[in-house]
């Protein structure tokens, strides 16, 4: 922690060293930002905690966002704006269980230059969390990697959690308000990045994990369109498990979590009006308290359908019946299921699984609410990777392959199956000397986790030192020229290049464009670069064989 503390200090004390500090305008008063400094020795401008909309508190908690309040003077654009109020999972220089605020609407935006002689490819982070924790924070989403090329970044805050995704499923809070900040900060984009040096006609908007879920969804909300003009989803698609959630499901949750901090349940609107006088610590508290009483504390409050009558509804269809038509990278990594293993492992868990998995299992991998047989389906699913044995140590192998199945694979090979524009799909196979799995106190080497191909597009200094060694950085190059390739040209590799990331930059491999016929994907190896087919396709057709969405259905047609 000394080191990356020592970083940060360092970088912070540097933005005061260069020169005058850099000025922008927006429509909400103008901005006094702060330089940076690349991984190459770029010199770039950061203008940080700038509002994008209104407060989100007192009458307009759980409303749509509003717009943001102009300002008098010169704002000062050197310091973040408050974390969204969670539990604190990634801020460890922070001593305490919840970190954030219930105002947080604010993005950063970091550019090369504010004056081009043609306006720059600007790319849109929506971060993971599974929309309950993260945030823009330059301690955790660093742009020192990708500003060595010639793009505006942008990274944002938006509601999580109860704040973010409570819904009753009806017009007094129909839900998604996290999706429509998202939306809102599209926007501001659209309103305000040509002053930064950005296009507004070139945004690329990516995100992990349910950042990427995020993404999928604006390829298929009305809300979204004309907003951006490409997507990548790294690991998450809007048919993740964890993306969806059963009709009923979340005005009980809403009921439950109105229950416990003493708030009337028979009618929804004075639910509701009761719930905004809450404290925002209470309500994060209660949260916290309800997730942690489930067999696993993945996820509660999620993107919801709403009805076709909600007033500017972000979703008012399943996702499984939208097809999408926007060019888009895709993927995941080989390992996804090791950061759950981690957690498993962290809090001493193998036996429960073992001895209650039919109860953990409809849960732990989010098919509890939308299955009509969720028992039924979870013996299938446990007879399918681990046979006969029991769930221990020496088949914790078993558990990553089922996690990496059922959380990310299946749900971005059905995607695929459901797009029909450009698409560009991968498989992350690295295992550098950091790992997400040992942030959770795993030191064995579980696999290419989860998160891992952050490490290579962001610095992280919350989490893992700032710099890599060699073999890692000749990665964290090859994707940062891949991503932002696509942001900047629409195509990864528009020039061919080396097919070992370790080796020279210039080659004859291509990442190929594919599609949903016979889908190819690049293996993204330590060494190695290849196009391959088929992945993992009988763990695929597994997962097609099972009735984890039947009730959805039903529901929908009824």
């Amino acid at each position: 922690m000394v080191n990356a503390l020592q970083y940060f200090l360092v970088t912070i004390l540097s933005y005061y060293t260069k020169g005058e500090r850099p000025l922008a305008d927006t429509a909400y008063g103008p901005l006094q930002g702060v330089h940076m400094t690349t991984r190459n020795g770029r010199l770039f401008s950061a203008f940080l905690g700038v509002p994008y909309a209104a407060p989100p508190v007192g009458p307009l908690r759980f409303q749509k966002p509003q717009p943001a309040i102009r300002w008098s003077g010169v704002r000062n654009a050197s310091l973040e704006g408050n974390y969204c109020i969670q539990a604190n999972y990634f801020f460890p220089n922070i001593d305490s269980v919840i970190v954030g605020d219930e105002d947080c609407l604010f993005l950063n935006v970091y550019t090369p230059t504010l004056y081009p002689s043609k306006l720059l490819p600007v790319m849109f982070y929506i971060h993971g969390g599974g929309f309950r924790v993260n945030s823009d924070s330059v301690r955790l989403h660093g742009p020192e990697f990708l500003l060595d090329k010639d793009i505006v970044l942008v990274v944002i805050n938006y509601r999580l959690a109860a704040f973010g995704f409570l819904s009753t499923e009806n017009s007094v809070v129909p839900g998604n308000m996290g999706l429509k900040d998202q939306t809102f900060a599209m926007k501001w984009v659209q309103e305000n990045i040509i002053n930064f040096g950005g296009d507004p006609d070139k945004v690329t908007v990516f995100g992990n994990s349910a950042g990427a879920s995020c993404v999928h969804l604006h390829m298929m909300s009305p809300l979204s369109k004309g907003l951006f003009k490409q997507a990548i989803s790294q690991s998450g698609s809007a048919l993740s498990a964890f993306a969806i959630i059963g009709p009923g499901s979340s005005l009980a949750l809403t009921k439950r979590l109105a229950a416990n901090v003493k708030c009337t349940t028979q009618n929804t609107q004075a639910m509701v009006d009761c719930l905004r006088t809450v404290p925002q610590l209470t309500i994060q508290t209660e949260h916290e308290k309800i997730l942690n009483s489930r067999y696993d504390d993945n996820v509660l409050f999620r993107p919801v359908k709403e009805s076709p009558s909600s007033a500017d509804a972000f979703m008012t269809t399943y996702p499984f019946e939208q097809r999408t038509n926007v060019p888009w990278m895709t993927g995941i990594n080989r390992d996804e299921g090791a950061f759950k293993l981690a957690l498993i492992l962290l809090r001493n868990r193998l036996a429960f699984v073992d001895m209650e998995f039919d109860k953990f299992g409809p849960q732990t991998m989010n098919f509890d609410d939308t299955s009509s047989m969720p028992v039924n389906v979870s013996q299938q699913i446990r007879n399918y990777y681990f046979g006969t044995k029991s769930i221990n140590s020496e088949t914790t192998d078993g558990l990553i392959k089922m996690y990496t199945d059922s959380w990310f694979l299946s749900g971005t090979e059905q995607s695929i199956q459901q797009h029909d524009s450009t698409l560009f799909y991968y498989m992350f196979d690295h295992r550098g000397e950091h790992s997400f799995t040992s942030y959770f106190g795993q030191t064995a080497n579980l696999g290419v986790s989860h998160c891992d191909e952050l490490i290579y597009l962001f610095t992280m200094i919350n989490l893992f030192p700032p710099n890599l060694n060699e073999t890692d950085r000749k990665v964290s190059e090859l994707m940062v020229d891949l991503w932002t390739n696509f942001a900047i040209y629409g195509n990864p590799t528009p020039v061919p290049i080396s097919d070992n990331p370790q080796g020279p930059g210039q080659g004859t491999f291509v990442w190929e464009s594919t599609n949903y016929t016979n889908p190819k994907y690049l293996h993204i190896q330590t060494n190695k670069l290849t196009m391959e087919e088929k992945l993992y396709s009988d763990r695929v057709n597994f997962w097609k064989s099972l009735k984890i969405r039947d009730k959805l259905h039903y529901k929908n047609n009824s």
